[in-house]
């Protein structure tokens, strides 16, 4: 009974490492490498196999019935033949990046591990694997057996670390060899006394290892890589502002705001400046234009969907708040030789389409009073 707290105990505080861990993982990107796909993998499937022998510590020691034992201790069996292999293959992918170790010498460790795992559901579902009996789990003859297949996939990739560790490094070595250390420790814990089993304990303690001494920096750089990128797909790097993808997935949120103003800007000229004195002179006009924005209204509320064009919306506003944003607005334009048309349009978030179309229709009557106002073709 007590062997079975002392378990339970060492098992949570197990679960408590790897959620600190995992909580440093971001959702899948495009900046994360192979190999942090698996040490990502294998961490959670290291999760579920400490949850569930957790819980059937603490369902035997409740009594339930044998079924339910019966169903919490499969799922634990399936998550070890599952997270050993990934490991092995974590392990694998840190060389082949590392010392261009090529992908055949995986192939040894798919093998071992598919027949593994179809050793195992036989052995399950027959009963060699292990049984339930009077709410207590009994090991079977093919236990010992299947534990085979996982010590020479770990043995095969040991040697691969030791033939490769000056490649690797043998900082990282001596971290991924922790996956025989503890292992082997927990053997002879065991052998002493039978009922105390940290086999999966020592799984998540050279996760842990690894995490802090290899893999948390890779996961870092992964996950600023993947806001970077998250940055720059939303953001127009020339202004700074929102982009138009942006601002078509705002819309639907603005549909939800009572009061909407919504302003509609086109450069004016921008082009025949681009032809005529360089697109160089075209960006100095759009980063002044630019600088006019950011001084009328919130740079959040400002998007660029276009070359020339941008769109500001101004959510929970007032009718006399927004009108006076604007006239100050449309000021600043006229004092920079009318930089720009404009065109607003207020009203409720729900017409937003319709206050985007009125906005343009306004924006473009004024850009054609400019161009008629100047003498010249409109561009």
């Amino acid at each position: 009974m007590i062997e079975m707290y002392v378990i339970i105990g060492t098992e949570v505080v197990s679960l408590l490492f790897l959620t600190a861990i995992m909580s440093g993982f971001s959702s899948t990107s495009f900046a994360e490498k192979e190999k942090t796909r698996y040490f990502r993998r294998s961490a959670i499937w290291s999760f579920l196999c400490l949850v569930f022998d957790c819980l059937s510590y603490v369902l035997e020691l409740k009594g339930v019935s044998n079924l339910v034992l019966y169903v919490i201790n499969t799922a634990t069996l399936i998550c070890v033949d599952v997270m050993l292999p990934l490991i092995a293959c974590y392990m694998l992918a840190e060389m082949r990046e590392k010392c261009n170790l090529s992908y055949s010498y995986a192939f040894p460790v798919h093998i071992l591990s598919g027949v593994d795992l179809l050793l195992a559901f036989v052995g399950i579902l027959t009963g060699q694997l292990f049984s339930i009996s009077n709410g207590r789990y009994i090991q079977g003859p093919w236990a010992n057996w299947i534990e085979i297949f996982h010590l020479v996939s770990f043995l095969y990739v040991g040697v691969l670390i030791i033939w490769k560790n000056q490649l690797i490094g043998r900082r990282n070595s001596l971290y991924f060899l922790s996956f025989m250390v503890f292992p082997f420790i927990t053997m002879i814990i065991q052998s002493l006394y039978p009922l105390l089993s940290f086999s999966l304990v020592s799984c998540a303690l050279s996760i842990t290892l690894i995490y802090v001494g290899v893999q948390s920096k890779e996961i870092i750089d992964s996950n600023m890589k993947s806001q970077m990128f998250r940055e720059v797909s939303l953001i127009d790097s020339q202004t700074g502002f929102k982009n138009i993808s942006t601002f078509r997935s705002d819309l639907d949120e603005v549909e939800k705001d009572p009061f909407l103003g919504v302003v509609c800007c086109d450069i004016n000229g921008l082009k025949k400046i681009n032809d005529t004195r360089g697109v160089q002179a075209g960006d100095d006009v759009i980063l002044e234009f630019t600088s006019i924005l950011k001084r009328s209204f919130n740079p959040e509320s400002v998007y660029r969907v276009g070359d020339d064009g941008f769109f500001v919306l101004v959510r929970n506003a007032k009718a006399v708040e927004f009108n006076g944003l604007v006239n100050v607005f449309r000021r600043k334009v006229a004092s920079n030789d009318f930089i720009a048309a404009v065109g607003s349009a207020y009203g409720s978030g729900s017409e937003v389409y319709k206050l985007i179309s009125e906005s343009e229709n306004i924006m473009r009557t004024d850009k054609l009073g400019y161009y008629q106002g100047n003498g010249v073709v409109r561009t």
